[in-house]
């Protein structure tokens, strides 16, 4: 019984951080969208934003309350959720083409991004420095993107509109959207903020009660609950065919947690010390999964697009899953 409410809190964290993600991005969305901002910014920064949200929530409120190694945790373990539980299942649902321009630029982004940050990890912590390193180099990648995705709109004649709206034209009921659309914003940032606050409480009360570090919960429960938002909306776009929508999903939300989510709390809380298990172990693991996407996005390069079929659907499964077991193996030796 004594684990009871500490359970319950992570529970209900992770519906608030579900529920909080999906109420953020829409009435962020709707936001943007009367603003007249630019679908295609809307997408890599509101959405992108959106769905990394609960992790940076959750890593920043722990590096606040002095459990770093769960923030670090649960950006690493996000990152192989992701690859090795998300995209996996995506690609058992309904395999994924990838096309050529992701293969030439979002992946190999990627792979710079999880390269740099495992670099700066490589000695054993995570310095003020090295997480003021991480978040200029995602300004910098949301500065180059958002001129990119502006050259491109230049060169069409303009960012696209809704049909049947002409420039400079006040459509019926903006004002009354407008505020219906910040409501949804606040309210979905309230939920997020509560959720976060909640699983960080329950799982470091359940880590100290149990004898597990922080950072093993950050990597696994807490990692996993926040990856459910992607998960969900993967499973959706893939049986609806939206493959560069899932693709899209997974490395951007991988690329501001390697950025953003390690960024954040190396600056709020430094770590001296990373979990034992980090650099033999999870990294690689990380970066394997990683190197597996870039494989297929090689191939897209070359060949103008690529699949992720069921064959890599499964391989991905097989490494999350014995890394989960050999995780959870550890833990439980007290590794």
């Amino acid at each position: 019984m004594e684990h009871l409410y500490p359970a319950l809190a992570v529970v209900l964290g992770i519906v608030g951080l579900i529920y909080g993600a999906a109420r953020f991005v829409a009435g962020a969305s709707g936001l943007a969208t009367t603003m007249g901002m630019s679908p295609m910014i809307i997408g890599m920064v509101v959405v992108g934003l959106g769905t990394s949200a609960p992790e940076l929530l959750v890593s920043t409120t722990a590096a606040l309350q002095g459990d770093a190694g769960l923030a670090i945790g649960n950006a690493i373990g996000s990152n192989i959720a992701n690859l090795g539980l998300v995209l996996a299942v995506g690609a058992l649902v309904a395999p994924l083409l990838i096309p050529e321009i992701a293969g030439r630029k979002e992946i190999p982004r990627l792979l710079v991004t999880t390269g740099l940050a495992s670099a700066l990890l490589y000695d054993g912590n995570l310095s003020r420095f090295d997480g003021v390193a991480l978040i200029l180099a995602l300004l910098s990648m949301m500065v180059v993107l958002i001129r990119s995705v502006r050259r491109e709109e230049r060169a069409r004649g303009g960012p696209a509109r809704p049909p049947g709206r002409e420039p400079g034209e006040d459509p019926e009921g903006r004002a009354d959207s407008r505020m219906k659309s910040g409501a949804a914003v606040l309210m979905g940032l309230v939920l997020l903020l509560a959720g976060s606050k909640s699983i960080v409480w329950g799982a470091t009360d359940i880590a100290r009660a149990l004898g597990v570090s922080d950072f093993v919960i950050g990597l696994t429960v807490v990692a996993i609950g926040t990856s459910l938002p992607e998960l969900a909306s993967t499973i959706f776009a893939a049986r609806r065919g939206e493959a560069e929508l899932v693709v899209g999903n997974i490395v951007g939300s991988n690329t501001f947690n390697t950025l953003a989510v390690l960024g954040v709390p190396g600056v709020i809380s430094p770590v001296t010390a990373v979990s034992p298990s980090l650099l033999p172990v999870d990294l690689p693991v990380m970066l394997l999964l990683t190197a597996m996407l870039g494989a297929v996005g090689w191939r897209a390069r070359q060949r103008g697009e690529a699949r992720v079929g069921r064959r890599w659907g499964v391989a991905l499964l097989t490494v999350f899953v014995c890394h989960a077991v050999w995780t959870a193996m550890s833990a439980a030796a007290g590794g």
